[in-house]
C-alpha cells in the first residue's frame, strides 16, 4: 500500500508519462483527465476534470491528475491501486485552437507581426519534452530514457514508486 503524498506523486507521473505516450502514438488529444484511487478497505473515488483545451502531453496531465489527488485532501491513506486516465478523445489535427488574451503577459508591448508566435509555434513548444522523450524511447527502447523521479531511491527494489503486490 501507499501511504506517502510523495509515492502517489510518483505513480501518477508513470501512469500519466504512459497514458500521454499512447494517446500520441495514437494520433489523439484528451480533454478530460482522471484518476481513480482505491484504497486499503477497497473503497474507490474517481474524480475527472475537464482541461481548457486539448492536450496530449504527459506534463499536463500529470499536473491535472496531481491536482485532482490533491483535491482529494487526504491524510495519510493507505491506497491499493492509483489510476490515471484520459478521455473526450478526439484526433490531434481535428480540433480547432482557441486563442485567448490570457496567454498575453500584463507587461508585453502588443504583439506584432514579428513579435506573435504563430499558431504552430506555440502548438509545437508545449509537446516538445514529450516528442524527444517518444522518439528515443522509439530508436533505444522503452527504458532508455524516463523521469529522474521515477529512479529508484537507494536501498529500494520496487521500481521507485510503482506500487508492488506486498
Amino acid at each position: 500500500d501507499l501511504t506517502a503524498e510523495a509515492d502517489v506523486g510518483r505513480e501518477l507521473l508513470r501512469l500519466a508519462d504512459d497514458v500521454g505516450r499512447r494517446v500520441r502514438e495514437r494520433g489523439f488529444v484528451a480533454r478530460t483527465v482522471g484518476i481513480k484511487i482505491r484504497f486499503a478497505d477497497f473503497h474507490t473515488v474517481t474524480r475527472v476534470r475537464t482541461l481548457p483545451g486539448p492536450t496530449d502531453s504527459s506534463g499536463a496531465i500529470f499536473q491535472t491528475a496531481l491536482q485532482l489527488y490533491r483535491s482529494l485532501q487526504l491524510d495519510r491513506p493507505r491506497i491499493r491501486l492509483v489510476g490515471v486516465k484520459a478521455e473526450n478523445l478526439h484526433l490531434a489535427g481535428s480540433m480547432p485552437e482557441q486563442l485567448s488574451f490570457d496567454d498575453l503577459q500584463p507587461d508585453d508591448p502588443a504583439p506584432t507581426a514579428r513579435s506573435a508566435p504563430t499558431a504552430r509555434s506555440a502548438q509545437q513548444s508545449p509537446v516538445a519534452p514529450d516528442a524527444v522523450l517518444d522518439a528515443a524511447r522509439a530508436r533505444f527502447g522503452g527504458g532508455a530514457i524516463g523521469y529522474a523521479a521515477l529512479l529508484g531511491a537507494p536501498g529500494r527494489n520496487d521500481g521507485g514508486g510503482r506500487a508492488a503486490a506486498r
